[in-house]
């Protein structure tokens, strides 16, 4: 049924509280955010190509998918997939086998429900994992993709070094999230950036630079960012007014 049950890990308390987080928003992404076609419960990629906000999710997995270059036959494990949405879009329009994991049983009924719906069940697999620790065999990936998923991690660490050990040598990974800009500047700033952290049942972010120094720690080499702040403003205001509405 749509909301069977799945248990495949234990969870600790963490990892309830993001499995929790999502089962409470459900109904809102659902009607005010995703689309059957997209189904994507990240932020939009607004640019000149953008149509209109259900595009802009869309256009999320193509720059993604792009700056990596995902295509036929690649393998790819979506870290944190939601319910699908990006495992589904690259097994049908880039060809690519992937494997979603996830830690919300619910999303996972959920995705592989709508993996059924679309007879992708050769291509796209979901598995209630938690991505910091697949259980999945060595360099089994050619790809490690994770959008808006690693800032719920306690460590990211613990992340980079698990996507290392699951892409096969000249593997890629690709990760759309959000980063700190600056450390709080005094006691309110503090107050306030926990709240925020809470609410979206996020670890303290670390800075970009950080990050960026942990990815080539972990051993990756030619490592890039982009700043694409600005393609998500629109995305931004959209969920402010959403919730101004919900009050």
């Amino acid at each position: 049924s749509a909301m069977e049950q799945v248990a495949e890990i234990e969870l600790d308390d963490h990892q309830q509280a993001i499995a929790r987080y999502y089962r409470e928003c459900w109904l809102d992404y659902r009607f005010f955010w995703i689309n059957r076609k997209n189904l994507g419960m990240h932020f939009g990629y607004w640019d000149e190509q953008t149509r209109n906000h259900a595009h802009s999710l869309i256009r999320t997995n193509e720059v993604m998918a792009d700056a990596v270059a995902i295509g036929p036959g690649d393998r790819v494990l979506d870290a944190g997939c939601g319910v699908g949405g990006s495992s589904i879009w690259l097994a049908s329009e880039r060809g690519a086998t992937v494997v979603g994991v996830n830690v919300s049983p619910e999303q996972v009924s959920h995705a592989r429900r709508f993996v059924r719906q679309r007879g992708l069940e050769d291509r796209v697999t979901i598995l209630q994992r938690d991505y910091k620790r697949t259980g999945l065999p060595d360099q089994s990936f050619d790809v490690v993709w994770a959008c808006e998923s690693v800032a719920h991690s306690p460590d990211q660490r613990d992340f980079l070094a698990e996507a290392y050990r699951l892409l096969t040598p000249g593997g890629r990974l690709v990760v759309r999230d959000v980063y700190q800009k600056r450390p709080p500047a005094d006691a309110v700033d503090e107050h306030l950036m926990r709240n925020w952290y809470g609410a979206w049942v996020m670890a303290p972010l670390p800075t970009a630079e950080q990050f960026l120094a942990w990815v080539s720690r972990a051993g990756f080499a030619e490592v890039h960012m982009e700043d694409i702040t600005a393609s998500g403003v629109r995305s931004g205001r959209r969920l402010y007014w959403m919730s101004l509405a919900a009050l």
